[in-house]
């Protein structure tokens, strides 16, 4: 953020990271065009000239975006808070594309040969039906870490699937799996789908799969409010490099290690 010459945007479900807020105040004393999307009902820490983008309360603005000069983007599960940088476990991607940058600040869908992005709520028909599909076509792997996780057309995809014979491995947040994700927890586990849970501190607040080579990654939960009301993203990146593969994969292998069988 520090190097951004032009341009700064960041979307967060709560910023609450000191030393981020002075940077962005920094950047903004300094000549940068800073923009910040921030969930109405959090507290805003940002000093008062820095645009806010408005948002109804009565959803989540919940993307975590941060988008340098019109090129750069970081995507994935992290909020702005010490906690979600030192404690959770989160995951970050980076891109380059100004024609994607272009179309998260509209919010468009946006493909390439290998990436699609799909702006929640504007276009959850079409994130879930991709998602679905994605899981329906599935033959060799199904890797899900997520911190809520309830949609029932999506876990009715990983059951079968995982009888069709695909691997399939699913990694939940501890405390979620005793509340709001207890339901698909149960149903998954007496079908047979293994089901695993962090240990140690912090929560396990990923939002990705793996489907056979396409990695699944962006703010939403797996959950109706989170393709059909909050303000989120999803990103599909078909077949990455082999050392960006190398990496989700090693990845999804890390969170089985630090995990224990529901």
């Amino acid at each position: 953020m520090g190097q951004a010459k032009e341009f700064l945007f960041l979307s967060s479900f709560g910023i609450t990271d000191l030393d981020i807020a002075s940077l962005l105040a920094k950047s903004h004393e300094q000549g940068v065009s800073v923009h910040v999307a921030l969930d109405a009902k959090e507290r805003n820490i940002l000093p008062k000239n820095i645009t806010l983008y408005p948002h109804k309360k009565s959803s989540l603005m919940h993307r975590k975006i941060l988008l340098i000069d019109k090129d750069l983007l970081l995507l994935g599960s992290t909020n702005i808070t010490p906690s979600a940088f030192h404690l959770h476990k989160n995951n970050l991607i980076s891109l380059y594309s100004p024609s994607l940058v272009k179309a998260v600040l509209e919010e468009k869908i946006w493909q390439s040969n290998n990436i699609t992005y799909y702006p929640l709520p504007t276009h959850k028909k079409e994130a879930l039906l991709t998602l679905l599909a994605l899981l329906q076509n599935a033959k060799k792997r199904i890797y899900v870490a997520q911190y809520t996780f309830t949609h029932p057309s999506i876990t009715e995809e990983l059951i079968k699937a995982h009888e069709r014979g695909v691997l399939v491995e699913i990694f939940l947040d501890r405390k979620q799996t005793k509340s709001a994700s207890r339901k698909s927890k149960t149903l998954l586990l007496e079908k047979g789908v293994p089901v695993f849970v962090n240990i140690g501190p912090g929560l396990l607040h990923h939002k990705c799969a793996l489907i056979d080579d396409t990695f699944v990654t962006g703010s939403a939960n797996w959950t109706k409010a989170g393709f059909e009301k909050n303000e989120e993203y999803l990103l599909f990146l078909k077949e990455p490099p082999p050392k960006q593969f190398e990496k989700i994969l090693t990845f999804f292998h890390s969170c089985k290690k630090f995990s224990s069988v529901s």
